[in-house]
């Protein structure tokens, strides 16, 4: 209906596109121009020229400039902007912001009759909700009205926004690059072929020697070339210019000035550019003076070929990665080395030939060097090509480039395997000894021929609670019980004489001041060579089976104490030579002359650094080993690798094992030119060889020097060892326990629980702890208590069991017989518990029954005092009054002692229910009830650092009643009365008292006040039933309150102490257990 519209009424409307239907919609009655009806044509012609135009076109009318526009306009005018709403507004009004520019060039047209033109004119406007920055090509054209006058600007315009922005980044571009060829010294170069002119910046025609300000031709710039490089420059530039070969030019040459002569290295990298006929027609490139670098280079792979050659002299591989850390390239020793493909070692893909336990480590450890900038040191396992795992040292460095920063990092894998190896054995042998003498039931201890102590196990330590350095200076024996030490020290000596073996019990003090009976037993120890080296001891705690009668609970936990780990750790042993501990060597097979490094200098005995020839180095070698190291040259010369172990004497006469291997390096006619090499000291390796056997023979000596049955498994629980107790017990060959089993020497009513427990044990990895009955070589069953520990390396993982079986059969006939006792006991003690408690319940009824009676004649006595004092007071003499006044005062006092002698007896009768409640809820309610006294006396009760315990709460409430009404009662007169009340959960061992258990813990609450104190020695007295420390006049009371609060805490299980001096006030401390039930 619009469309019909506007073409019967508007016909210049017509194909307008949207304006066109928004200028026909529009409400025109409101404006300048009024109803459309009434324009004039030449508006309506000029609308109709905008309105069909696909060109950006817009339209200012009238004295009030209204303005129109097109389709092809509207998009510059963006989105949350002028659309539609300047259609029809007054041109100062809808372009206010530019309005300043615009307005002169509007009247000038409209004034003269004459266009504008303007390009790439820079007018920000309003659009997509903000101001923008937006570029205009344009024209202010004249258009008149029938008068043949101007009445209107039409203008014609195109945004350039866009082509101005890319005109300033090329601009910035190009500045950029400038630059950056500046601040990197380049020097460019632009050759055209078709016309051979060549020319350059100033930096590298300097270079060249050719004029500054001159365009030249080729051959010029060439002559500049060294006379060895200007063939293959000329090569690379031809081959530049075949279009099949890409137009690619990077080549690096030297350039000899033509004046002074000097050279200088170059990199030169340069593109030649085609026409359509695949000619050239331009060729342009820069160069960069890479004289350092090419010369550092050269330097680095000189030394890279003399470092490789080294490297393959020794067990070991090179390698390198590139300066992120990562390896890049190919890796032909790695390849060779560990089997992996080119793609799987690529980056971190080397990782993967790294032993999973090692692999998360390496990695860290590496890129922290990286990050660091620091020389990478480590040791890992590898697998090899053959699938086996290797141990290896490596050593990695960065290589710098002149800037300082890295070029690559050059690393170095070293086989250590066989070290390892042997270190491993040394190792697993001091750890079978160690974690046999941790977890053995019994206290162990050495000594050597001096008749001196050389070693102490924990246990011994833990026991007597001495430091291991007294015991050790013969402190141990000033611990034995005095009636046993002389015989002991007898008995010792001369079995040291003897050299015989010995045994005795005796008694040692504790620790905790108690002694303890120990069996010992000793045995001579001698050298491999059968020389005399002391005494090996075990001695197991036999208090139980002493003292057995009168505790056995008490005594088992004493049993149980004295089993504790041994701490004695000894010295791990260093048998890891790492590549950087190689000394290295060089002879020149033509002159003789050895080049020896500083470590080679050092290992052969020098502390200096010194010349030698090849005769002095070979008078090193020990004399015995000359013939070796003559075989190891000659079958050098004859297979290209030399290698030899030996032994080096230095100038002290001291001998020192070393391992030496090298490589013969042949010139064209393999004759031998020179000979490269390695050495290291082996000594320590070869010392730890002797170590491993006499520590085996040691951890024997031990484990058969110990009267328990010593035993050892593996992870899988397969027993694989037995020590000689084993054996003499059982009476059996080593043949028959292997042959028949373990199992064999069990009671047979106690190998299901034996088997089912163990194989628990080897599936939990838990401790496997069990009771059963051994047969003896005479066929009598004893009992044995068996215990064996998982031993874990430091990741957790079990590698082996150690266990021990101790007989216990006298202890289980003591535990048996006792245990009878106490069922007798218990029964008697059971029938007495019925007694008292019948009696206690009389006591309770008398109790009642006793104060009823006594308190209904006080309570009468009371009433007729009261009558007469308030009736015939008056009538009374003086005297008399004093009289009734005592007789009132005493009936009063007899009422507070029987009401506290009831609350007395309640405590120990009533009810005991526990609860869980926070301490300053008792004190505030006690407070409460004491707030008239508090406030009278003008007291302070401050509270601070109270815990929530489980307590009778009715009973506290009278403890803490009576504490805080004697702090009342007991202060300095016109003294402001403070009393604090605070508490503490601290374990027993902490506090200074002999009632309280060390290992439990307690709460700690301390009432404390400012009064009239008491001198310390009535410290005990105060809690006594009836005790007063003051005359009836001075102080009212009973003497029962302290009664009571000692009964309360006693009740609790608790203990209370109290502290005071006289005027400084009084403190009294309750220590309650946590948790009482």
């Amino acid at each position: 209906m619009t469309d019909n519209l506007l073409n019967n009424n508007m016909p210049f409307l017509t194909g307008g596109g949207e304006m066109g239907k928004l200028t026909g919609e529009k409400d025109w009655s409101n404006t300048a121009l009024g109803s459309p009806e009434n324009w004039p044509q030449s508006l309506r012609t000029s609308l109709s020229i905008i309105l069909n135009s696909k060109f950006p076109m817009f339209l200012f009318w009238g004295r009030e400039l209204v303005c129109f526009y097109n389709d092809a306009y509207r998009p510059s005018l963006g989105k949350e902007g002028k659309h539609p709403a300047i259609l029809g507004m007054k041109a100062e009004d809808a372009w206010a912001e530019i309005w300043n520019f615009i307005s002169p060039l509007i009247e000038k047209v409209l004034a003269n009759g004459e266009a504008t033109w303007h390009e790439d004119q820079l007018l920000p406007i309003y659009r997509n909700g903000k101001m923008e920055d937006v570029y205009w090509t344009f024209s202010y054209s004249p258009v008149t009205d029938e008068s043949g006058k101007p009445a209107g600007v039409f203008v014609t315009c195109t945004e350039t926004t866009e082509k101005i922005l890319i005109y300033n980044k090329l601009e910035h571009s190009k500045n950029k690059l400038e630059f950056t060829i500046e601040a990197a010294g380049l020097g460019t170069f632009d050759y055209f072929p078709l016309t051979n002119k060549f020319s350059a910046n100033n930096r590298l025609k300097k270079w060249f020697g050719l004029p500054a300000d001159e365009q030249i031709e080729l051959y010029h710039a060439l002559n500049a070339v060294a006379e060895n490089d200007r063939k293959r420059v000329a090569a690379a530039i031809e081959k530049a210019m075949v279009f099949s070969n890409g137009g690619i030019y990077d080549i690096e040459y030297t350039i000899i000035h033509p004046i002074t002569k000097e050279a200088i290295i170059v990199n030169a990298k340069g593109k030649v550019w085609f026409n359509d006929e695949k000619i050239a027609y331009r060729f342009n490139g820069t160069l960069q003076d890479v004289t350092e670098q090419s010369m550092a280079r050269r330097k680095i792979e000189m030394s890279e070929q003399r470092f490789e050659a080294a490297v393959k002299a020794v067990d070991g591989i090179l390698w390198t990665n590139n300066a992120a850390g990562e390896m890049e390239g190919e890796q032909p020793a790695w390849a060779n080395l560990t089997g992996q493909q080119y793609n799987d070692y690529q980056g971190y893909g080397w990782a993967a030939a790294i032993h999973p336990d090692d692999a998360a480590l390496t990695v860290n450890v590496w890129n922290e060097a990286v990050k660091e900038r620091k020389m990478f040191v480590f040791e890992h396992r590898v697998k090899l090509r053959d699938n086996s795992w290797g141990n290896f040292s490596v050593r990695a460095m960065p290589i710098f480039n002149a800037d300082g920063s890295i070029r690559e990092w050059v690393g170095v894998h070293t086989n250590i395997t066989v070290s390892k190896k042997a270190e491993e054995k040394v190792r697993e042998s001091e750890e079978r000894f160690r974690l046999m003498a941790e977890n053995t039931e019994v206290l162990i201890a050495v000594g050597d021929e001096t008749t001196n102590a050389t070693y102490f196990n924990k246990a011994w330590v833990n026991l007597l609670g001495r430091p291991v350095e007294e015991l050790l200076k013969f402190g141990w024996v000033d611990l034995i019980h005095p009636d046993d030490r002389k015989k002991l020290v007898d008995i010792y000596l001369k079995a040291f004489n003897e050299r015989k073996p010995f045994s005795g019990e005796f008694r040692v003090i504790k620790s905790n001041k108690q002694y303890s009976w120990l069996l010992a037993k000793s045995s001579p120890r001698f050298h491999t060579d059968g020389a005399f080296a002391g005494y090996i001891s075990s001695a197991i705690d036999i208090t139980e089976r002493k003292k057995a009668e009168e505790d056995l609970t008490e005594s088992l936990r004493e049993q149980q104490a004295a089993l504790q780990k041994l701490g004695q750790n000894e010295t791990k042993l260093n048998l890891i030579i790492n590549a950087s501990e190689l000394g290295t060597w060089e002879v020149d097979m033509t002159t003789k002359v050895v080049v020896l490094s500083d470590r080679y200098l050092e290992i052969a005995g020098y502390k200096k650094k010194t010349t030698l020839t090849l005769e002095q180095t070979l008078n090193f070698i020990h004399p015995d080993d000359l013939p070796l190291n003559a075989a190891a040259f000659k079958k050098a010369f004859e297979t290209g690798s030399f290698s030899f172990t030996g032994r080096m004497v230095w100038e002290d006469k001291s001998v020192h094992w070393i391992e030496s291997k090298g490589k013969v390096f042949y010139d064209e006619q393999h004759n031998p030119v020179n000979l490269i090499g390695t050495i290291s000291d082996i000594t320590e390796e070869k010392r730890q060889q002797q170590i491993l056997s006499d520590s085996e023979q040691k951890f024997r000596l031990l484990a058969n020097s110990m009267p328990q049955n010593i035993w050892t498994s593996d992870t899988e629980g397969n027993l694989n060892y037995f020590n000689k107790s084993v054996f003499d017990y059982s009476g059996l060959t080593p043949q028959q326990i292997d042959t028949d089993g373990w199992i064999e020497i069990i009671h047979p009513d106690d190998r299901e629980e034996n088997v089912k427990a163990w194989i628990a044990a080897i599936t939990t990895g838990k401790d496997f702890i069990l009771e059963h009955r051994f047969r003896r070589y005479d066929g009598v069953y004893r009992w044995q208590l068996s215990r064996a520990i998982p031993q874990k390396d430091e990741q957790g993982k079990i590698q082996m069991w150690v266990g021990t079986s101790t007989d216990i059969e006298d202890q289980k006939i003591f535990s048996n017989q006792l245990e009878k006792q106490v069922l007798e006991r218990t029964g008697e003690l059971e029938q007495k518990n019925i007694e008292l408690e019948n009696i206690n319940k009389e006591l309770q009824s008398f109790a009642y029954i006793s104060s009823h009676d006594l308190q209904e004649p006080l309570r009468k006595i009371q009433t007729f005092v009261t009558r007469i004092i308030e009736k015939e007071y008056h009538n009374l003499s003086e005297s008399g009054e004093d009289q009734f006044r005592r007789m009132q005062n005493a009936a009063k006092r007899m009422q507070t002692l029987i009401d506290d002698l009831l609350a007395y007896s309640q405590t120990n009768t009533a009810e005991r229910k526990y609860e869980l409640i926070n301490l300053d809820k008792i004190v505030e309610e006690v407070k409460e009830d004491l707030k008239e006294e508090l406030q009278q006396k003008n007291a302070t009760v401050e509270i601070s650092d109270t815990y929530a315990i489980k307590i009778i709460p009715f009973q506290f409430r009278q403890l803490l009643h009576n504490l805080l009404s004697n702090s009342l009662k007991f202060s300095i007169p016109d003294k402001e009365i403070f009393i604090k009340i605070k508490s503490e959960i601290v374990e027993g061992n902490k506090l200074i008292s002999d009632k309280l258990i060390d290992k439990k813990k307690y709460c700690h609450i301390s009432v404390s006040d400012n009064g009239i104190g008491f001198e310390q020695q009535y410290s005990e007295k105060i809690f006594e039933l009836f005790q007063r420390l003051h005359g009836r006049t001075e102080y009212n009371g009973t003497g029962i309150g302290l009664a009571i609060v000692k009964k309360i805490v006693d009740n609790h299980n608790g203990v209370i102490t109290a502290n005071a001096k006289v005027n400084e006030g009084a403190t009294f401390n309750i220590y309650i257990p946590v948790a009482a039930t």
